[in-house]
């Protein structure tokens, strides 16, 4: 059994294509669902066996019982700890929408990182890049979202942009230690109005 990430002490039966549960060493590339999976037996909390015990024989003479019993593992209740180790995952993608054209506003949407509320569940904030098209550099963060427990998307407002002007945008994860993800980038004009 394996506690829920979102709902506490909720236990839940690990479907059987998730076992063997075996914790693995991080390697670089990998997926949001191996980042998941790797993870995953750190929430065990209990392990419940069942047996079939025969006396061996055969047709009429065969006699059995079932015995199920679930053993709780020796850290069951004990809070997680918040432990930072790799780099986190990036967002898996960047929108930049001009809303309003010639005003210099774009708004920037993206979704959660898979480690902020699952995989190793260390993402603390996200930081926001800028940058003219043409350059290959970022200059300074532009600007810092704290995350949100169970927030799977996040949204925010950059308004000093001068239209006409072709930006990249680009966003990361950063971790307690703090870890950074690669960036996520988009590219987009500023429109210059009607």
């Amino acid at each position: 059994m394996q506690r829920t990430l979102t709902t506490g002490d909720t236990l839940i039966t690990v479907p059987t294509a998730n076992l063997p549960l075996i914790r693995r060493t991080w390697v670089s590339g990998i997926s949001s669902s191996d980042s998941a999976d790797y993870v995953r037996p750190d929430s065990v909390r209990a392990v419940r066996m069942n047996f079939r015990l025969t006396n061996g024989k055969t047709g009429n003479d065969q006699h059995y019982r079932d015995v199920t019993t679930t053993i709780e593992t020796p850290n069951n209740g004990i809070p997680l700890p918040t432990v930072c180790g790799r780099a986190p995952i990036a967002p898996t993608s960047l929108t930049a929408t001009d809303t309003i054209p010639g005003s210099g506003i774009i708004w920037l949407s993206w979704p959660s990182s898979v480690d902020q509320d699952a995989g190793e569940e260390d993402v603390q904030q996200y930081i926001l890049y800028r940058r003219l098209s043409s350059d290959t550099t970022w200059s300074d963060p532009l600007e810092v979202v704290r995350t949100t427990a169970g927030n799977g998307t996040y949204s925010t407002q950059i308004s000093d942009n001068i239209p006409g002007t072709a930006y990249t945008f680009g966003v990361s994860a950063q971790d307690c230690t703090p870890s950074e993800s690669t960036v996520t980038t988009r590219n987009v004009t500023a429109s210059v109005g009607p």
